[in-house]
């Protein structure tokens, strides 16, 4: 797959899933929304679910072969998936379907599992202004717009950032303890980067906050103070600060907080489902939860920095003792 599948692929999805769930919304209205659960349910996985893998392989795509092609290919299609997204979980007849799945006979005698999913259906569609209206209607999925262009401009400030670190070792004390596989590697980067002599014994060597550099380095070095620089400079990605990020932080934020202060006005939505995504009740006050959110964001690099970034070493350390690999 290419950037230039991207887009023809998934509007021809997203197509395909629209002309289902018309056709499901008029079977639902004809039926007066009577329809037995585990087809109900059969139905709406079908239509979603390629969406949703297909989708999840772009974004994957993007996140270990990133170019600037695909990253204008992933900005032209969110709005459509998105859209998409926004009108499924705001389905005024599938939205009615599970209440009447609920409420009806039927219910007693599904399982656990799908009582369950009934239940959370009917929330998340909730959390996700089924029944709001009109103006409240349209900032709230405009809202949603926005956070998810905001969202996928940090992932690539954040790309961005792990491109741009290296780390450059000349010394063989101080790789001590890595695997030959992870030797070879920072070889290969620093000839890729002008050190034409670098070898896997002898260095130089580059680390960089790749996955397959950074891990290793995090599980095996025994220089403490490389596994600290690494971890720092890897939790602390796209967060230097410059105005544009500050902004864009700034903006996230604002997006964030429309959404508790529309509680007043019936648009509370996204920090109800912010409380939901960390457990919190929802007698809880919207606000304490966006400020809960805000201040885990703004203390948990330093705290990571001070207490977490030894845990690879020590778990490996032990796995290896316990397990004797």
């Amino acid at each position: 797959m290419t950037s230039e599948h991207v887009a023809p692929g998934m509007k021809a999805l997203i197509g395909e899933a629209e002309t289902a769930l018309g056709a499901l919304e008029a079977r639902l209205v004809k039926d007066n929304y009577e329809i037995k659960c585990s087809e109900f349910l059969a139905e709406l996985e079908r239509m979603s679910d390629r969406i949703g893998r297909a989708w999840g392989v772009v974004n994957h795509l993007k996140a270990v072969k990133d170019t600037e092609a695909l990253r204008n290919a992933v900005e032209a299609v969110q709005p459509t998936v998105v859209t998409f997204n926004l009108k499924t979980s705001q389905s005024e007849a599938v939205y009615k379907a599970f209440k009447t799945i609920m409420e009806g006979p039927q219910f007693a005698s599904l399982s656990p599992a799908q009582k369950r999913i009934v239940e959370n259906e009917i929330r998340d569609a909730q959390l996700s202004g089924v029944a709001l209206e009109g103006e409240k209607k349209e900032r709230f999925n405009a809202i949603q717009q926005e956070l998810a262009k905001l969202s996928t401009s940090f992932s690539n400030n954040v790309l961005d950032s792990t491109k741009a670190f290296t780390v450059r070792i000349t010394k063989k004390d101080e790789v001590v303890g890595l695997p030959a596989s992870a030797l070879g590697l920072a070889s290969q980067t620093a000839v890729s980067r002008g050190d034409k002599d670098s070898t896997a014994e002898n260095g130089p060597w580059i680390f960089t906050l790749d996955g397959p550099s950074f891990l290793p380095v995090q599980q095996h070095a025994k220089n403490r103070a490389l596994r600290e620089l690494l971890y720092e400079q890897y939790i602390t990605r796209a967060s230097e600060k410059t105005v544009a990020k500050e902004k864009q932080m700034g903006e996230i934020a604002g997006a964030i907080k429309d959404g508790t202060v529309g509680k007043r006005q019936g648009l509370g939505m996204l920090a109800k489902r912010a409380a939901q995504k960390i457990g919190m009740s929802e007698e809880k006050s919207l606000d304490n939860t966006v400020k809960s959110l805000f201040n885990t964001v703004q203390h948990s690099a330093t705290f990571a920095v001070l207490r977490f970034w030894e845990e690879n070493k020590l778990f490996h350390r032990l796995i290896s003792k316990d397990y004797r690999f």
